[in-house]
């Protein structure tokens, strides 16, 4: 089965409402990755937990 995939790049403040609004939208998936190799170390109490710049991916079927 074919998919489309959309890889949009976003900011650690967007990422949730991003992903939110792809979700509704119809994404089986979505994916976060680092835009820009910087490095996750275990975050402190209250820290962000996302990098500064995000590749957001959503997966789609074919169709959408």
């Amino acid at each position: 089965m074919p998919f489309l995939q959309l890889t949009v790049p976003t900011t650690r403040e967007d990422a949730d409402e991003l992903s939110d609004t792809l979700s509704q939208l119809g994404a089986l998936a979505i994916t976060l990755q680092d835009a820009e190799d910087q490095p996750i170390y275990a975050p402190g109490i209250g820290e962000p937990t996302l990098w500064d710049q995000i590749l957001l991916s959503a997966l789609f079927e074919e169709n959408t």
